[in-house]
């Protein structure tokens, strides 16, 4: 398999919007957003990468405060770098 094989299976896969139907639990989907929240923080993602991994992490956040309103304020913070903290809780700058 070589390199332009490979980049047509990822470009098949780009362009395919059909429904994909999984079933998680609430902790896992709590890891998806927090995940997709520090990606989109990596110096070499950008524009649209970027803008599509935000896009999934919203949607994970949406259901999550569907289920458990009382986050909603603090699951919106992870996307704002001036919300960040160390593991000691100190503003990361």
């Amino acid at each position: 398999m070589g390199k332009e094989e490979d980049v047509r299976k990822i470009a098949s896969i780009m362009n395919d919007t059909s429904p994909f139907p999984v079933e998680i639990d609430v902790q896992n989907a709590w890891l998806i957003v927090a995940a997709m929240q520090m990606v989109i923080t990596h110096p070499g993602i950008s524009g649209l990468s970027r803008r599509m991994y935000e896009s999934i992490g919203r949607l994970f956040q949406m259901r999550l405060v569907e289920q458990h309103p009382e986050i909603a304020e603090i699951v919106e913070k992870g996307w704002h770098r001036e919300f960040d903290v160390d593991e000691d809780g100190n503003r990361v700058q």
